[in-house]
C-alpha cells in the first residue's frame, strides 16, 4: 500500500502492472485505484477509477471517482486530487454531514481536477473494477451545470449527459474537456423553473399506463414544508434521480420538438424514467402526461388533496386516471 505521503504531491507514479493500487489516505480511509477501459460508442475510454475504503464506518456510502485519461496523457501518472477529496468527505462525515445519491458538493478553488462540483449517484457496475455494495459514483460537473442541477434537478442533468457520451444512464467517467452539456439558457422557458419544487430522495417511471413514484421517508419532511408554504391550489412539482429500474429516461432542453428518451442498449424503453413530477390541482379530471422530461399530473381538487396530504405523511397511495390518462401511485421505500 502507497503511503499518506503519497498524497503530497500532485501526482503518484505507476506501471500498467501495478494496478489496482492501495493508497493509505489518512487513518481509517484508503482507497484502490483501478486502471481499466469502459466501451463506449465512440470506441474505449481508458480511466482511473478511485474506489474508497473506510467511509462506512461514518454511515457514508464509499464513493468510486472515475477519470478518464486524456488520449496523449500518461496512464502510469495519476492525479492524487480525488484521494484528497476523499479524506474531506470522511471528515465532513464524521460530523454527521453524509451525501446520498442525488446530493452535491461544492468544491472550492481551484475546484475537484478543475471542476466546482460533483453530483452523486448509484455506481453502475463497470468492467474490472470491485464496487463495495451501494456505492456512490461521483459525478463531476461544471459551474453552468450546478445551476441546472439545482434549479431543475439532477436526472435532467445526468439524462443530458447521457444523451450527449450517448452512454445510459450517464458517463461514469469524468471528462476533464468536455464543455457544459447544458445551462440555464438552455432550459428557458421550463414550466420547472416557473414552479415551486422539491428535490426528493426518490424516483419515477412509466410503467405502462401508470407513473410510479417511490420515495425515501427522508422525504417527507421535506414536502411537508414545500407544501406548508403553498396554497392548496397551487401547483408545485418534485424532481428526482433516475430510477434504477427504469430501461430508458425522458431528456430534455429548450427547442427540442416533442418527447424524447435515452435507452440502453438493445433496451425497448417500455419503464422510462422521469425526471420529476408536476402536479396541477383542480382540474375536472385525473390522468397525467408527458411533459419536458417529466410528467404533469392533472388532478381534481379531491384527489390533489389526497395527494398532499399521501406526500406530507409517508402514505403510499393510487390515482386512477381518466380518458386515457396515465395513473398515478405514490409508494415509500426505505431503499436511498
Amino acid at each position: 500500500m502507497l503511503p499518506e505521503s503519497t498524497l503530497q504531491a500532485a501526482f503518484f507514479t505507476a506501471r500498467p502492472d501495478d494496478f489496482p493500487i492501495d493508497v493509505a489516505i489518512v487513518p481509517g480511509l484508503s482507497a484502490r485505484v483501478f486502471l481499466h477501459a469502459l466501451q463506449a460508442p465512440t470506441g474505449p475510454v481508458w480511466c482511473w477509477s478511485f474506489v474508497t475504503r473506510g467511509l462506512e464506518v461514518y454511515r457514508q456510502r464509499e464513493v468510486v471517482f472515475t477519470v478518464a485519461i486524456d488520449a496523449s496523457g500518461d496512464a502510469g501518472r495519476v492525479p492524487t486530487d480525488p484521494l484528497r477529496f476523499a479524506a474531506q468527505l470522511q471528515y465532513l462525515a464524521g460530523q454527521g454531514r453524509v451525501v446520498d445519491a442525488g446530493g452535491f458538493s461544492q468544491v472550492g478553488e481551484p475546484g475537484l481536477l478543475g471542476r466546482p462540483g460533483i453530483t452523486y449517484a448509484r455506481a453502475e457496475p463497470m468492467p474490472g473494477v470491485e464496487l463495495p455494495a451501494g456505492a456512490l459514483a461521483a459525478v463531476l460537473i461544471t459551474a453552468e451545470e450546478i445551476a441546472v442541477y439545482q434549479a431543475f434537478g439532477q436526472s435532467r442533468l445526468l439524462a443530458l449527459l447521457g444523451q450527449a457520451y450517448r452512454y445510459y444512464p450517464f458517463p461514469p467517467w469524468a471528462d476533464l474537456k468536455r464543455a457544459s452539456v447544458t445551462s440555464m439558457a438552455s432550459n428557458d422557458g421550463s414550466l420547472l423553473g416557473q414552479v415551486p419544487r422539491a428535490a426528493v430522495t426518490g424516483a419515477a417511471r412509466i410503467d405502462g399506463d401508470r407513473l410510479a413514484l417511490r420515495l425515501h421517508p427522508s422525504s417527507a419532511s421535506l414536502l411537508r414544508q414545500l407544501l406548508d408554504g403553498i396554497g392548496a391550489g397551487s401547483v408545485f412539482a418534485v424532481t428526482m434521480g433516475i430510477d434504477p429500474e427504469a430501461d430508458g429516461c425522458l431528456v430534455w432542453q429548450a427547442g427540442q420538438p416533442g418527447p424524447s428518451a435515452i435507452t440502453p442498449p438493445s433496451s425497448r424503453g417500455e419503464r422510462l424514467a422521469v425526471g420529476f413530477v408536476a402536479v396541477l390541482p383542480d382540474q375536472p379530471a385525473d390522468g397525467g402526461q408527458l411533459f419536458e422530461d417529466g410528467v404533469a399530473m392533472f388532478l381534481t381538487s379531491a384527489s390533489s388533496q389526497s395527494l398532499r396530504e399521501a406526500l406530507g405523511s409517508g402514505r403510499s397511495m393510487m390515482i386512477a386516471g381518466q380518458h386515457g390518462k396515465m395513473s398515478l401511485s405514490v409508494e415509500w421505500t426505505a431503499e436511498s
